[in-house]
């Protein structure tokens, strides 16, 4: 039983600087009971839990600090993802557009490149690394209470990663909606194939992104397998049906932002303005009337479009692997956005297309966000 005696006892001991193992010590050997001294110790620490006898503080500590390594280790990748699109979202056409000689802060575009390929990648594992920062986060804490009500005491650093930790979960969480929002969907691009001969071809679509849609279906591996026919006609081997043309759409991780170039055409004229730019580009007028009919509906009628043409821009999001190999492939990818009054934009120029062999022809678009 604990004793004013007792109490007074300890505090003169631990005033004079004697270690706790001693005066424990002495204190058992004049008859005195472990629980009773160290109910006298709560008592005097005003309540706090003193650790068990055999408490390791040295595993505590280790511990603690695997704790936080992981956190820090699970936090990095999901840190960098957070200040990248920020980055994207302040410096969208630096970041995106190929066009510029320069990044943000003066950064070689090739550099700007690698960037986005890092954020493109952790972006296919941010789910799993979410998931295990907030199990880490909350192991942590509990962690650290435990550590707290046994000893008194808490691994402060503990504290400090694990709210950076919440910081970079709550920044992490609207950033990836507004992402999603912002993203550029492929619309209703079709692919067409002209062999030379009836050929067995497998198209596989890359997509950065998400594939929402296509026709015929692709399989598991996100590959058609047709028959090609020099007339563009095509039989899905799948089903053993007849196709005009190969159709996808999806949504991209990271949009294409629509930079200061291209054209600035009024919505009366959209229809003359595609079927000569389209021409221009390679498409023939069985492909670019079909482009035309889907599109002009949601053009024609604005004040004014500005109208770019995607390059690799487009192409590094939507990569097509086919085999065999074409001759020759054309990929048109149309970004427009309604415009109330017209803007100077720097022209567009194009490449001479020549069809040769085997060739494979996409167009697609969407209007930018």
């Amino acid at each position: 039983m604990t004793t004013s005696e007792l109490i007074a006892y300890i505090k003169k001991q631990t005033e004079l600087g004697v270690p706790e193992a001693n005066y424990k010590s002495a204190l058992l050997s004049q008859g005195w009971k472990i629980e009773d001294i160290n109910e006298a110790l709560v008592s005097i620490s005003g309540g706090v839990p003193r650790p068990p006898e055999n408490t390791n503080l040295s595993d505590y500590a280790l511990k603690a600090k695997v704790i936080t390594v992981v956190q820090i280790l699970i936090g990095i990748p999901l840190l960098i993802e957070v200040i990248l699109t920020l980055i994207w979202f302040f410096f969208p056409r630096m970041i995106i557009n190929p066009n510029n000689a320069t990044g943000p802060y003066g950064m070689p575009m090739h550099t700007v490149g690698a960037l986005e390929s890092l954020l493109i990648f952790i972006e296919s594992y941010a789910g799993i690394l979410v998931l295990l920062l907030i199990i880490s986060v909350i192991v942590g804490f509990a962690f650290n209470h435990k550590v707290k009500r046994q000893t008194g005491k808490k691994a402060a650093y503990l504290s400090i990663i694990g709210t950076i930790s919440i910081v970079i979960l709550v920044a992490w969480f609207p950033l990836k909606f507004i992402a999603m929002e912002m993203g550029t969907a492929g619309g209703k691009p079709v692919i067409y194939l002209y062999p030379q001969k009836d050929t067995n071809v497998s198209v596989n679509l890359k997509l950065q992104g998400t594939i929402t849609d296509t026709y015929p279906t692709i399989d598991a591996k996100g590959s058609w397998n047709v028959i090609a026919h020099p007339d563009g006609t095509l039989i899905n081997v799948a089903d053993n049906k007849e196709y005009s043309y190969l159709f996808w759409e999806g949504l991209f991780t990271n949009g294409i932002i629509l930079p200061n170039k291209g054209f600035v055409v009024a919505g009366k004229d959209t229809k003359d303005f595609l079927q000569k730019t389209l021409a221009q580009i390679g498409l023939t007028p069985k492909e670019y009337n079909e482009f035309i009919v889907y599109w002009l509906p949601k053009m024609q009628h604005n004040p004014y479009n500005q109208i770019y043409f995607a390059t690799n821009d487009y192409t590094d999001r939507a990569v097509l692997n086919v085999t065999p190999k074409p001759d020759s492939t054309l990929r048109v990818f149309m970004l427009f956005k309604s415009l109330n009054n017209p803007i100077a934009v720097t022209p567009e120029t194009f490449a001479p297309f020549t069809r040769k062999g085997f060739t494979l022809v996409e167009w697609g678009g969407d209007e930018a966000k």
